[in-house]
């Protein structure tokens, strides 16, 4: 399934995903495979899946194809510089299942 992270934040902007699994691991994109965070020197440029403006104030990313069904945290970041970078300031997370979307919306944007 394509496209199954779904995050509303204000269009212009640049966002990208990183995918954990339960024992907190970070998917490595290049490598696929579940790591710890930093391994051999990596940042958060190895681990970001891309997202992208899909209509108004809604991006899209995709898991990938390797990372088997499950449940999985996906955390969203909002680039800063021109990559992603481990200072990336966080605005969403949520747990989700491989293969049924996820929508998560900006904490700012919610009322409560």
């Amino acid at each position: 399934m394509a496209n199954e992270i779904h995050f509303y934040y204000p269009s212009g902007s640049t966002v990208y995903a990183c995918v954990r699994n339960a024992a907190g691991l970070v998917w490595y994109v290049a490598g696929s495979v579940f790591e710890a965070w930093g391994t051999a020197g990596r940042t958060a440029a190895d681990y970001a899946i891309t997202m992208t403006g899909d209509a108004g104030d809604l991006y899209v990313g995709s898991m990938d194809t390797d990372i088997g069904a499950g449940r999985y945290d996906v955390q969203v970041f909002l680039r800063a510089g021109g990559a992603p970078a481990d200072a990336d300031d966080v605005l969403g997370a949520d747990e989700q299942d491989k293969h049924v979307p996820v929508h998560l919306q900006h904490a700012a944007d919610t009322a409560f």
